[in-house]
């Protein structure tokens, strides 16, 4: 099998590790969008895709004070995990994604195009 790269933080009291993306993250994706049901609101639909990127890529999680799901979570599981997921503290959503970030990208940030030099 396979050996993902993985990256661990520790911030609120809480543990997360996450794995790099892969590519049947393509199909899982849709498949979680799906059954969260949210298509009537973009902010709403903005945040399930984000939050599917961080249940897609979470491998471990202890000390949340709800129940992190898993893909084979109900839908009312999924749903209840997604409300309580948007109300975490700032910090730790921030030191979240940017882990997400890191692992995805080895860390590195494009250099921006500033277009032909005059």
């Amino acid at each position: 099998m396979l050996k993902l790269r993985q990256k661990t933080i520790h911030a609120d009291g809480v543990t997360i590790t996450v794995r790099e993306r892969i590519g049947a993250d393509v199909w899982t994706r849709p498949f979680i969008e799906a059954r969260l049901r949210l298509v009537d609101n973009e902010l709403q639909q903005f945040l399930a895709r984000q939050f599917v990127d961080y249940l897609i890529q979470t491998v471990s999680i202890e000390g949340l004070d709800f129940e992190w799901p898993t893909l084979e979570s109900s839908d009312e599981e999924l749903l209840a995990a997604f409300d309580a997921w948007q109300h975490i503290p700032p910090d730790l959503m921030t030191q979240w994604a940017n882990i997400l970030f890191e692992i995805n990208t080895n860390g590195i940030v494009p250099e921006s195009d500033t277009g032909p030099e005059s």
